[in-house]
């Protein structure tokens, strides 16, 4: 008997060690999070009172949580017992049914905001993409080819029935809506084969289906939208191969792996990074599991890369991966030439000879374009060691303009606070045409809808006004229930947990490379939200045990 109270008693002492160290470190980075989010819109400097009354409160409200929901709910929301809904729902409804159901309620639901932008949303690079298929000599890989010509062929089908380039618009727009559709009906029946509840699916159900962001990125142009969907449908795969690692679970995932990587180049990226990870945290344990993630990620890399050379199609612009760096180097030449700083002349002539005089004097510190479209690549590849030593060298002498350049550009992505500008809505929502320079199709917007048309621009916009509802609905919430869940993780042991929660971090660290804050470069992480908070509750959903 004695022995038992000293087993149990050393057991609750750790539980207890657990809930401190996982508050300190949640409270810890949460308040990073909102003070270098409120300094980069303000400007000012909070006194250190306030990072410690904030730290406090964020302490023990996590505190709170974490004993009653995180550890306690092995004891009582982990209850294997089903509602009296779900038994009956589950008894009436198979789950082939349910899917069908929820594939038609998803298409009702988005059926409205279709006919609100019909022929669709030709915005962000779509209409450059169009332009570069009907003009094969401008036609190079700075898009994903998969999606320029997949834009082409639907715009050529409407043309050669219609001899309307605008039916090919809406036929496009179709068929990336109807792909959501059955990715994010898969979704649900996923969240079903895991015993989450019958209220827990309507509401994801409703998230995804009433979403204005997600309704109006259905049907736009943009290549994010079935970016997005196809890591949604790799993360519920990595979850199924982790758990069960056999041919079928092997196929699905690669499958999925290569759709996402063909329609962005960082997917590859991301897969690589996973596959280190579960290589590191299990070894030999899962080795099939990491050798199929390299094998995706290879495959992802040569269809984009290798393949394209292959084809004789010329590579895109590398300037796309130095949003970052070139916006950090023109804030210090600013700096400069407002007299805040002072640079060396050579110094000064190497960053010019880079970038334009004239793109540098548009420096704006949230918009990376400006600087990027004065970028150019052949001086940096003539010289590439000695623009590294230039921008680390930079970097040691200004650090504070370095991180300050970094926290103005990106921390829209973590700051959970982060409204007030429309540049979301401004570049590409619900334009038209985002470049009517290169409209060549004549496609025009003709909504059929112009009631939800304007309920859709009064969300957008009335959402930044309302507190909770933007913070419901912002492009930091899955960032921030992400990081929850890989400390919740480490602590808890679950390591199958926090290798699939590296791929949402593979896919944020490229977020803080982007050249702006938009909520296309967030899609990806803001699908994931159900999935998200389903583990939040609940992250012992599975179908076998950890090893």
């Amino acid at each position: 008997m004695n022995k038992i109270n000293i087993l149990n008693g050393e057991k609750q002492n750790c539980c207890w060690k657990r809930i401190i160290i996982l508050a300190c470190l949640l409270s810890g980075l949460y308040v990073l999070f909102i003070e270098t989010g409120q300094w980069s819109r303000n400007r000012e400097e909070e006194s250190i009172g306030v990072f410690v009354i904030q730290g406090v409160t964020l302490f023990f409200i996590f505190f709170f949580l974490i004993k009653h929901f995180l550890f306690w709910r092995h004891n009582f929301i982990s209850t294997n017992k089903k509602k009296r809904i779900d038994v009956a729902w589950e008894t009436r409804v198979s789950e082939a049914k349910e899917y069908f159901i929820v594939l038609i309620v998803f298409s009702l639901l988005y059926l409205p905001a279709f006919l609100a932008v019909y022929p669709g949303v030709f915005g962000y690079d779509g209409p450059v993409q169009v332009d570069w298929f009907f003009s094969p000599e401008k036609l190079t890989a700075h898009h994903p080819l998969i999606h320029t010509f997949l834009l082409g062929l639907c715009f050529s089908l409407g043309n050669m029935l219609f001899q309307d380039y605008n039916i090919g618009l809406a036929v496009y727009s179709g068929l990336q809506g109807l792909v959501v559709c059955f990715i994010f009906a898969y979704t649900i029946i996923w969240m079903r084969k895991r015993n989450v509840c019958f209220y827990g699916r309507v509401l994801a159900i409703l998230f995804l289906g009433l979403n204005p962001y997600i309704q109006l990125l259905n049907f736009s142009t943009t290549k994010d939208t079935l970016f997005s969907a196809f890591f949604l449908l790799v993360l519920l795969n990595f979850f199924d191969l982790l758990e069960q690692c056999n041919k079928s679970t092997i196929g699905r995932f690669v499958f999925s792996a290569i759709l996402m990587c063909l329609f962005r180049n960082q997917g590859y990226y991301i897969l690589f990074f996973c596959g280190l990870v579960t290589l590191l945290v299990f070894k030999k344990k899962k080795w099939n599991v990491s050798k199929t993630l390299f094998v995706s990620a290879i495959i992802g890399w040569f269809l984009m890369g290798p393949f394209i050379g292959i084809l004789g199609i010329e590579k895109g612009d590398a300037r796309e991966m130095f949003s970052l760096p070139m916006q950090q180097v023109a804030a210090v030449w600013k700096q400069n030439e407002l007299g805040l700083t002072t640079l060396e002349k050579d110094d000064e002539k190497k960053i010019e000879k880079l970038i334009t005089v004239d793109a540098l004097e548009q420096y704006k510190t949230d918009f990376a374009d400006p600087v990027k479209s004065g970028f150019q690549t052949n001086v940096l590849k003539k010289d590439l060691l000695g623009y590294i030593e230039l921008y680390f060298k930079l970097g040691k002498e200004h650090t504070k303009s370095y991180i300050a350049s970094f926290i103005y550009l990106v921390s829209g992505y973590w700051d959970i606070y982060y409204y007030g500008n429309n540049k979301f809505f401004d570049y590409g929502l619900m334009y038209t045409d985002t470049f009517p320079e290169v409209n060549i199709c004549g496609i025009e917007r003709n909504s059929l809808l112009q009631g939800y048309s304007q309920y859709l621009i009064d969300m957008v916009d009335d959402m930044e006004r309302l507190p909770i509802i933007r913070s419901l609905f912002s492009q930091a919430l899955p960032a921030w229930i992400m990081f929850f869940l890989l400390i919740a993780s480490i602590c808890e042991k679950k390591y199958n947990l926090g290798c699939v929660m590296m791929l949402l971090l593979g896919q944020w660290g490229i977020m803080l490379l982007s050249p702006v804050v938009v909520t296309r470069y967030a899609l990806p992480l803001i699908v994931c939200v159900p999935i998200l908070v389903m583990l939040a509750f609940r992250p012992d959903y599975s179908l076998s045990h950890e090893l």
